[in-house]
């Protein structure tokens, strides 16, 4: 999955960063390396297909836009907060039946 960048006022946008994969391992892929500069106050979210791809009780998908919209209204929140928000909201959305991992890495640059 592309990263998101939660801009301070809570806006939300897909980034291709740098155009690899970000989290996650690939066999055989060769990886690219490159470096992305991020403004004070923006956040870095980075996540795996656990996340947007959990399915409740009536098979829905969790989806990206309700990622976005819980990192959107919750942009003022520490990154550990926000972690928490959207793992919380994960699992309960398939009511703790798991089918895949989780993985979730949150980066604000704060000065």
């Amino acid at each position: 999955n592309k990263p998101l960048l939660l801009k301070p006022d809570g806006a939300v946008s897909e980034t291709c960063l740098l155009g690899d994969v970000v989290l996650g391992v690939i066999p055989e892929h060769q990886y690219q390396r490159g470096e992305e500069g991020l403004d004070v106050g923006e956040t870095l979210v980075f996540y795996t297909d656990g996340i947007t791809e959990a399915v409740s009780p009536s098979k829905e998908l969790f989806g990206e836009e309700r990622l976005m919209r819980i990192l959107s209204e919750n942009s003022s929140q520490p990154v550990d907060a926000l972690c928490d928000l959207v793992k919380d909201a994960a699992l309960d959305y398939q009511e703790g039946a798991r089918f895949d991992d989780i993985t979730l890495m949150i980066i604000r640059r704060e000065s």
